[in-house]
């Protein structure tokens, strides 16, 4: 990732259930993970599948070598 771009989305709870379909187009296009707020605070992750899919395999390599 370069220095100036964003690590995650910021979507208000209400701008989701406005326009739930762009907000997953948004997540899907850019490949960050989506902070959902409510109230100015952090309530949720969404996350692209790809995302999740290489997150678990990333956790289950390392849980893999502190086993073994």
């Amino acid at each position: 990732m370069k220095k100036n771009e964003p690590s995650e989305i910021i979507i208000p709870i209400s701008k989701l259930r406005k326009d739930t379909s762009k907000c997953f187009r948004e997540i899907k296009e850019m490949k960050l993970p989506a902070v959902i707020t409510r109230n100015n605070k952090r309530v949720a992750v969404i996350l692209d599948v790809d995302m999740y899919e290489d997150m678990i395999k990333r956790i289950e390599t390392v849980t893999g070598f502190i086993k073994n």
